[in-house]
């Protein structure tokens, strides 16, 4: 979800599998990059390589964070993925070839970066204006629970939200 899902995927590829072509449990919508990247590709050796959104039973389980990072007064976001105890290693394993072959985490650093700067400018005329970090907090984190909510607790964008919430004091002082 890092685009807009302008494609779907066969999650089990056309060409080994023409009979699940037009099944709706192997269309997941994708966008088109990652669509490309990962081709037919969904498992290798007999192991999964990609999750599905569909049957994988532990995404609803927090795995991605974002920590924030200031450095020379510039603030940066960077995403890493953390093992909760309601999911196994086989599955943690899954979770991390996924985010590897399509380079998840890297596009996710990346696109936060744009978002992370426009966010701090708004924060920053909030504190200008007078709010208190209390209030600000209280924004920051009902826009992550509302991403939260509608896209998953894996959500990238949700979690630049929770980092600018866990950094006021650190913000305050750009």
């Amino acid at each position: 979800m890092i685009d807009t899902p302008y494609t779907l995927d066969h999650y089990v590829g056309q060409t080994e599998f023409p009979e699940y072509s037009i099944l709706t449990k192997n269309l997941l919508p994708c966008c088109f990059k990652c669509n490309q990247q990962k081709n037919e590709t969904w498992r290798s050796n007999n192991v999964k390589t990609f999750l599905n959104f569909y049957d994988d039973r532990f995404l609803q389980y927090p795995f991605l964070i974002a920590d924030m990072q200031f450095i020379r007064n510039i603030a940066i976001l960077s995403f890493t993925l953390i093992q909760p105890a309601e999911i196994n290693n086989l599955q943690f394993a899954l979770i991390n070839r996924h985010f590897s072959a399509l380079g998840l985490l890297e596009k996710y650093n990346k696109k936060s970066n744009n978002r992370l700067s426009s966010e701090i400018k708004t924060i920053q005329y909030m504190m200008g204006d007078g709010w208190i970090d209390a209030d600000i907090r209280a924004q920051l984190l009902a826009r992550y629970n509302g991403f939260s909510i509608q896209y998953g607790p894996n959500y990238w964008e949700c979690h630049i939200y929770k980092a600018l919430a866990d950094h006021l004091t650190e913000i305050r002082l750009l």
